[in-house]
């Protein structure tokens, strides 16, 4: 039996005493009368656009020292941030953009996410047919704040926008420029290749990952995209094989159906230098032996929603036992 499956026992058993380690968890997102150690902000590219355009909105998240939000996959325990929103007739939102995320070991897991201030990018379209005129652009935005404890919260969001014949960028138009150069990139020099190594044990799995490095050497790691089907584990045993390419070892564990045989994720390098840090985007299939040919690199792009991910009520009951184990 799985240590989650262990876990989640636990959880079930224990459940009077979530609320010593985290406040409210089910009290519409706003805790009590905490007051949230995250602010969040709405930023638009834009004052002024034309119609048959894009507008490039920013949801800036800034955490007090020591607390954390997460990435499109929180890891062993943590919730996506989300936005739910709310626009005029002839805006239409795309799905976020998540800049290179942070690995990290908090309440006892390892996880994914973001601490001090992060950028979530999301392109508003603006129709050929739009009414000309000012209009506001609404989001609720929530997300787990994490540090000696995991508090869920949500907070309403807001920003006008004038529909002219002109544009006119605003000022939070460089800092959301420059925040487009923290996504991930795309490079089909990585060479990725991955293989099953062992026989199957119960609902797990070990997957081998391979890439090219660079000078990174065994400073590189594989972030997985989320799946309702199986878990890529954020726990890494990572040694360099060849030259500058680096082999990740991996638990992959089976939720349901086959056992999967491709891998979307983030082939990452520099892990331990923040300034040198980068990440790309990777797709993948598995392969029968090491000595198959390698895979591609996904196609620049935003990455998937994290509705494609673990369902909330998965991702609450790792938040909680992040916590609690």
């Amino acid at each position: 039996m799985s240590v989650r499956v262990l876990g989640f026992i636990f959880f079930l058993a224990t459940g009077a005493s979530v609320s010593a380690q985290f406040d409210d968890p089910f009290g519409g997102g706003q805790a009590g009368d905490s007051q949230a150690a995250t602010k969040v902000k709405l930023l638009l590219s834009h004052d002024t656009i034309k119609p048959d355009s894009t507008v490039m909105a920013g949801l800036e998240l800034t955490m007090a020292d020591g607390w954390h939000t997460y990435w499109i996959n929180p890891g062993e325990a943590g919730i996506a941030t989300s936005v739910e929103w709310k626009l005029p007739k002839g805006v239409t939102a795309g799905q976020i953009q998540w800049p290179m995320p942070e690995k990290f070991t908090a309440l006892g897991s390892i996880g994914y996410g973001y601490h001090d201030k992060t950028i979530l990018l999301v392109p508003l379209a603006i129709a050929a047919d739009v009414a000309l005129g000012q209009v506001t652009i609404l989001g609720k935005v929530s997300w787990l704040e994490c540090k000696e404890l995991c508090i869920p919260r949500d907070q309403q969001v807001s920003a006008t926008l004038v529909i002219a014949g002109t544009a006119k960028l605003s000022t939070a138009a460089a800092e959301l420029d420059a925040t487009k150069k923290k996504l991930p990139k795309a490079d089909v020099r990585l060479a990725v290749k991955a293989w099953w190594d062992g026989a199957v044990k119960d609902d797990e799995r070990t997957l081998l990952i391979e890439f090219d490095a660079g000078q990174a050497g065994a400073d590189a790691d594989f972030f997985s995209m989320p799946s309702e089907s199986f878990d890529v584990s954020p726990e890494s045993e990572v040694t360099a094989s060849a030259a500058t390419r680096v082999r990740i070892k991996k638990t992959v564990t089976k939720f349901e159906g086959a056992w999967p045989r491709e891998f979307t994720g983030l082939a990452v390098r520099n892990l331990k230098d923040h300034d040198k840090m980068e990440a790309f985007e990777v797709e993948f299939p598995v392969l029968a032996s090491a000595s198959g040919t390698a895979g591609t690199t996904a196609p620049a792009g935003p990455l998937p929603t994290a509705t494609a991910g673990k369902s909330l009520w998965r991702m609450l009951v790792y938040a909680f036992i992040g916590g609690l184990i």
